[in-house]
């Protein structure tokens, strides 16, 4: 089961992903909060598929650069606590569209794809000024930064939304990065000799 699991991790995802949107947009008139939602939740979709699949290889640029060696498994096995953490982030907002902490959540993560993949061109050392996930990561983080916009103009959160929402957003994403390092064998104790690889400026 695991096996299946893992291989077709992205496809389940997917699946899922799909299922549930088709089921919230028949669920009919929707909040404006809850629209952005969807469409956040689909470009977490398309921008899977642009990372992993076409044109793909964002994984393999960042242990490149940073010199680790990870096996096929892996590349694999990651997409099964992403596609979680993707659904969670999701679902969550939406269901609870009265929760400003939650949307905000949600919004930080957008915004913080598109820095992610704009600073890893620097990073990467790319030929071109992409990399695998940028076009939907720019995307996500325009609607995220309209999810926040609504928010402010309607003054819908209070100063805790505004802050602990990213919190939220960072612990999840702590969790998940452990996940990701227990998969390659690697301790938090060796990312700052990783990192200085990836900071380096010398080539790989």
């Amino acid at each position: 089961m695991w096996k299946f699991v893992k291989h077709h991790a992205l496809e389940l995802y997917t699946a899922l992903a799909l299922l549930w949107l088709v089921c919230a947009v028949l669920m009919g008139e929707l909040s404006v909060i809850r629209k952005l939602v969807v469409i956040d939740a689909l470009l977490f979709i398309l921008h899977e598929w642009e990372e992993a699949r076409f044109p793909g290889g964002f994984i393999d640029m960042g242990v490149n650069r940073m010199r680790i060696a990870v096996s096929d498994d892996f590349k694999l096995a990651c997409r099964v606590p992403a596609g979680f953490f993707l659904l969670l982030l999701s679902i969550l907002p939406f269901v609870f569209d009265e929760v400003p902490m939650l949307t905000m959540a949600l919004a930080t993560f957008g915004l913080c794809e598109g820095l992610v993949h704009t600073v890893a061109v620097y990073l990467f050392r790319t030929k071109r000024c992409y990399t695998p996930g940028m076009l939907t990561a720019w995307l996500e983080a325009i609607v995220s930064g309209m999810l926040m916009a609504y928010l402010i103009i309607h003054h819908l959160g209070r100063w805790y939304d505004y802050v602990f929402g990213p919190l939220i957003t960072l612990a999840c994403f702590g969790v998940f990065q452990n996940i990701m390092l227990r998969l390659m064998g690697i301790s938090y104790r060796d990312m700052p000799k990783y990192l200085k690889r990836l900071f380096s400026r010398t080539s790989v």
